[in-house]
């Protein structure tokens, strides 16, 4: 049997994926693998894009063992954020599956990237405090995941527009049932509602002790690199990887005060405004919502 995936939830990050993951788990006719994101698409991280990613070109065996092929399931995909912005994803996930549906959610631009830099201060990834100058100095990081014109463009090199779902984030949690009706209409599969639709995932959190989840995040870079295969296998006999995660998910705390003022907003805006008004014509919609501070 030639097996294939049905569809991939490519971004944005920071733009609730995670909400929908929640609800595909729950739907009796739609398989996610119990990890969300599998960065199998991507040749880099999306934390370090300087750093080859472990899982890129590993086997269709090694993929395919992360879905269920059973005829219980009418539709299998994955969500993996980072593919939007991946110069490799997809031009890989055409020659993986030409026919593939692609759902994609957008953010306004400078609140997805500012949630991001928070998360990544909170999992101790990013060590700089002050988010102007990360979105300077790491564009790549910051800057490029939401440029969504120009990632949906490359997309287009390789597949048709109505093998698109884009949908917008403000609206995905207004309406959460239109929303996800939309997604199963798209998948065509039944909208079966379940208690939670309405819960929010991946509340925003800090670190109570920043150091703390500084050494891990950054032990957890580390051992991305391909050259660390040893020090991987070690942590992963050790189940250093599970007490790290729960000592990082102990050491946080509800988040405050953390906004951005209308100066900040305006002046990283000015990353994000021409591609903006690309992507307005594109999806022929008025985003002016996202040019306001």
């Amino acid at each position: 049997m030639n097996k294939k995936i049905d569809f991939i939830c490519i971004g944005a990050s920071k733009s609730g994926t995670s909400f929908i993951a929640n609800y595909m788990k729950n739907h009796p006719e739609i398989f996610v693998p119990k990890e969300k994101e599998l960065y199998y698409f991507n040749e880099f991280l999306p934390q370090k894009p300087d750093i080859k990613n472990i899982n890129f070109k590993k086997s269709k065996n090694w993929y395919h063992k992360k879905f269920s092929f059973s005829d219980e399931t009418k539709v299998r995909g994955e969500l993996t954020p980072i593919y939007l912005s991946s110069d490799s994803a997809p031009s890989e996930i055409f020659k993986y599956n030409p026919k593939i549906k692609l759902i994609v959610v957008l953010r306004d631009p400078v609140l997805r990237a500012h949630s991001q830099f928070l998360f990544n201060r909170q999992k101790g990834f990013e060590l700089e405090k002050d988010f102007l100058q990360v979105l300077e100095k790491k564009k790549e990081i910051y800057v490029k995941e939401s440029l969504y014109y120009e990632g949906i463009s490359r997309y287009l090199n390789y597949f048709q527009k109505d093998q698109f779902l884009i949908l917008d984030y403000q609206n995905l949690f207004e309406n959460p049932k239109a929303n996800l009706n939309e997604i199963c209409r798209f998948l065509n599969v039944r909208f079966i509602p379940h208690r939670g639709i309405n819960e929010v995932i991946n509340k925003g959190r800090d670190a109570k002790f920043q150091f703390i989840n500084q050494v891990i995040g950054q032990f957890n870079i580390l051992t991305k690199r391909p050259a660390m295969k040893q020090i991987r296998e070690l942590a992963n006999i050790l189940k250093i990887n599970v007490l790290a995660k729960s000592i990082i998910n102990t050491n946080t705390q509800d988040r405050r005060g953390t906004g951005l003022n209308s100066l900040s907003y305006s002046t990283a805006l000015e990353y994000f405004i021409k591609d903006i008004e690309k992507l307005e014509i594109f999806l022929n919609k008025d985003l002016s919502e996202w040019k306001k501070n």
